[in-house]
């Protein structure tokens, strides 16, 4: 191939593969994203660079205490401990209304959504989660981990909305 349009279609390709990951969030809905693990915001955000482009992703399924709420600060520990500086696999599923992309994080194959409900950190977030999810919960209240110690953990948006009041 001439030097000239060997240089114009790897521009080209660095053209298309580089607006493709700079594009808008909601672009990235129900794709696979492979990234590692920069910030861990609370128990359920994180920050992540694919390609040197930051993501903040929201756990899908899952709403974990809030920084401020009992909890908070161990539940971000907690995912911490599990993810931070790690490279992690994620399926996108959605973009929420602050701008995150929402996906199930997946570590060497374990869905790290499902093992915050597990341990106790999280909550199944009913509105999104699935039966796996719910289940998990169900038996992470049984055996009182986590958050499940406290007589009346209260469920995340709860307390956003007493804070709002």
């Amino acid at each position: 191939m001439h030097p000239q349009k060997q240089f114009i279609a790897l521009a080209c390709f660095y053209l298309v593969t580089h607006a493709a990951l700079a594009a808008p969030s909601g672009s990235l809905k129900n794709t696979r994203l492979n990234c590692h693990v920069v910030g861990i915001s609370d128990g359920d955000t994180i920050t992540c660079l694919a390609a040197n482009t930051p993501h903040r992703i929201r756990l899908a399924g899952i709403d974990a205490p809030e920084s401020k709420q009992a909890y908070g600060r161990r539940a971000k520990q907690a995912l911490s401990q599990y993810i931070y500086r790690r490279d992690v696999h994620i399926r996108i599923s959605d973009t929420d209304r602050y701008g995150r992309l929402v996906g199930t994080v997946y570590l060497d194959g374990s869905d790290i959504n499902r093992q915050m409900i597990t341990s106790g950190w999280a909550w199944a977030y009913r509105r999104y989660a699935g039966a796996g999810y719910i289940n998990a919960e169900a038996t992470a209240r049984r055996q009182k981990r986590g958050l499940w110690q406290d007589a009346n953990p209260v469920y995340p948006q709860d307390f956003r909305h007493r804070r709002q009041e």
